[in-house]
């Protein structure tokens, strides 16, 4: 993670073989140093690119630890903190208390203190960018030029208040860590999406999101989550309860909602109602059937409310919308 951590007043003893209640936690083609103390494992993966370094850090904690820190050189650090959250505490009294998905740019120069860390598992993303690369943006971003030029010893946060991890982060985060490419197709790709979460990162009005309506979704999560947008399509014309939807696919209904949300912008009711207008623009563009049962299909038992529901969306009522496409397609025959 970048600080150089000490233990009860000792280095800590890393190796490169990772611990077996860990190996889920492996990412292809990475440095590995893994540590296992009295009650806490300590799991850092780094990869090397041209101008900057990237390290994932697990710190799975079964009971509370305090662990020291000493950095003697600066540095530019972007900190994202994806499940647990950083607590740090200098020895000048300065503090810095990164919450689950949130992030920030940090220069750090000459600092030492401790980190806290409490029971459960955290999970650092870092990026460190070589001492000439900020500069070079410098001149779009006048902020990063102080920035780099403030002589505060310790760290310095780029904003002055953390921002919450949007969904494009947590996308390009994703492709970070689970890109399987490997030589100099690798390195292209990874320096990208670093480039990609600085941009982001400098381009960002902050977030209005709150932590508590962001949800970190894994991929595992977005495939279950896919699974279960297709599995509506499949079944458009049957009523499919959230709960029901849940059983199937193998999730609980609050993380159901809230990512299918967060992943397709989308409730899963307006999902379905878009999906079943869709549809109903089908059957009346290419076949003969009553209007009425069109309607039926597109779960409206009451015709009006289906005639008005329609031509919200299209600009016309449903009787207008079929003659226009038989008209159109008699044009085109």
């Amino acid at each position: 993670m970048l600080l150089p951590l000490t233990y009860g007043g000792k280095g800590i003893h890393y190796e490169d073989v990772l611990p077996p209640h860990c190996e889920r936690y492996r990412i292809a083609h990475t440095t590995l140093n893994a540590a296992q103390l009295d009650g806490l494992t300590i799991l850092i993966q780094t990869a090397r690119l041209p101008h900057s370094q990237i390290t994932l850090t697990h710190l799975l904690a079964t009971a509370p630890h305090e662990l020291a820190f000493n950095t003697s050189k600066q540095s530019a650090v972007m900190f994202f903190a994806l499940k647990g959250k950083l607590d740090l505490h200098g020895s000048d009294g300065a503090t810095l208390h990164l919450q689950h998905a949130h992030y920030n740019i940090f220069r750090m120069d000459r600092s030492n203190g401790h980190v806290l860390l409490s029971r459960g598992k955290h999970i650092l993303l870092t990026i460190a960018f070589d001492k000439q690369y900020l500069p070079q943006y410098a001149a779009n971003f006048p902020r990063l030029q102080h920035f780099q030029d403030a002589g505060t010893v310790g760290w310095l946060p780029l904003y002055a208040q953390h921002r919450a991890i949007g969904l494009d982060m947590q996308r390009t985060i994703g492709s970070l860590r689970h890109c399987a490419l490997d030589g100099a197709a690798r390195d292209y790709f990874m320096e990208a999406k670093v480039v990609e979460l600085l941009m982001t990162a400098l381009y960002e009005t902050p977030d209005k999101v709150t932590p508590r309506q962001i949800m970190m979704l894994k991929k595992k999560d977005q495939e279950i989550l896919a699974n279960a947008r297709n599995l509506l399509l499949k079944n458009i014309d049957e009523h499919i309860s959230t709960l029901e939807l849940a059983r199937r696919i193998g999730m609980n209904d609050f993380k159901l909602k809230r990512g299918f949300k967060q992943l397709f912008g989308t409730t899963i009711f307006e999902f379905v109602s878009t999906a079943r207008m869709e549809e109903a623009k089908r059957l009346l563009r290419e076949t003969d059937l009553p209007i009425k049962s069109i309607a039926a299909g597109a779960g409206y038992k009451n015709m009006s409310n289906f005639i008005a529901a329609f031509k919200r969306r299209n600009g016309l009522p449903p009787g207008d919308f079929k003659r226009k496409s038989f008209q159109r397609m008699l044009l085109g025959a």
